[in-house]
């Protein structure tokens, strides 16, 4: 992802660095930051979060969820 030097970083910089990369590359496509960038409303966020948690590929993911917890990532990035 043109991340220079990674040979010489510590493990918490690496991180940093490849975060960094990802965003750079989210921001030179175009997608948004934050969920109200594409018209999300807090009063949204409840029926996205059952959505979520009704989704055919819930179960599959490595850590179960509430339907709060998700509110609260959406909350999070409104």
């Amino acid at each position: 992802m043109g991340v220079d030097g990674v040979d010489a970083m510590d493990q918490a910089a690496y991180q940093e660095a490849a975060i960094a990369a990802i965003q750079q590359l989210a921001d030179d496509v175009g997608i948004p930051r934050k969920l109200s960038e594409l018209g999300v409303k807090e009063k949204d966020l409840q029926f996205l979060a059952d959505s979520a948690i009704a989704d055919a590929c819930t179960p599959g993911n490595p850590r179960e969820v509430t339907a709060a917890q998700i509110v609260e990532i959406y909350q999070s990035i409104l």
